[in-house]
């Protein structure tokens, strides 16, 4: 149901999908089965539908009308993650040059 990938070995799949690795690896991206991207909150709530016991948190966040309020947290969440990442032998970059 889910494809996960590593992009830092299969970067010609950001391509496919016109996504840069800098974006890539600021956000979360996921793709649906017609190849439309969403990042975020909306990306989160993509997968989570797709997966059995997440598919009730989606529902949740959807009823309640949390995106905006989550999507502004993860904003915040996700420029902080990205400053940890300063110099990642994992996914190759060095953000300090």
């Amino acid at each position: 149901r889910v494809e996960w990938f590593d992009i830092s070995s299969r970067r010609q799949e950001l391509v496919r999908y016109g996504i840069n690795y800098d974006s890539a690896m600021s956000r979360l991206h996921a793709a649906d089965v017609q190849g439309n991207v969403v990042t975020g909150v909306p990306a989160f709530l993509l997968i989570w539908s797709v997966l059995p016991y997440y598919r009730w948190l989606g529902k949740v966040v959807q009823a309640f009308r949390l995106t905006p309020i989550l999507e502004f947290a993860y904003v915040k969440f996700a420029r902080w993650r990205y400053t940890k990442t300063d110099n990642c032998k994992v996914c190759n970059i060095d953000k300090r040059n």
